[in-house]
């Protein structure tokens, strides 16, 4: 994402391919994924990993662990590779707020014009 023009012109990386992309492979609404902490990862169990998906992002409050695809390991490969899971939390409390604000700002429809 570009934000400012000329001399304050800054690029910003952005994740938003892989947050739907999640959001799609995994079923998860958006808010859940933005929710996601390092620590809920489990990429070691199973063939492609598993998500521990919290309570607190469940719509029913109930604790899932849920293996992972390889289209959504892949689409978790590319984020830790550009920021690998430290210590607590990965996301400000206004990411989804600010997901859907870009997402918007992609096009007049309001889908972004991404290629996956």
């Amino acid at each position: 994402m570009v934000r400012g023009h000329g001399k304050k012109r800054l690029e910003l990386p952005t994740y938003l391919p892989e947050v739907l992309d999640l959001c799609w492979r995994t079923g998860r609404r958006i808010a859940a994924v933005l929710a996601l902490r390092f620590e809920d990862l489990r990429l070691a169990e199973g063939p492609h990993g598993s998500v521990l998906w919290p309570a607190s992002s469940d719509k029913m409050g109930k604790e899932w662990l849920v293996p992972m695809s390889p289209e959504a390991r892949l689409a978790i490969d590319n984020i830790l590779a550009e920021r690998p899971g430290i210590g607590e939390g990965s996301c400000s409390r206004h990411s989804s707020r600010r997901v859907k604000q870009y997402v918007r700002m992609q096009s007049p429809c309001g889908f972004a014009q991404q290629k996956f």
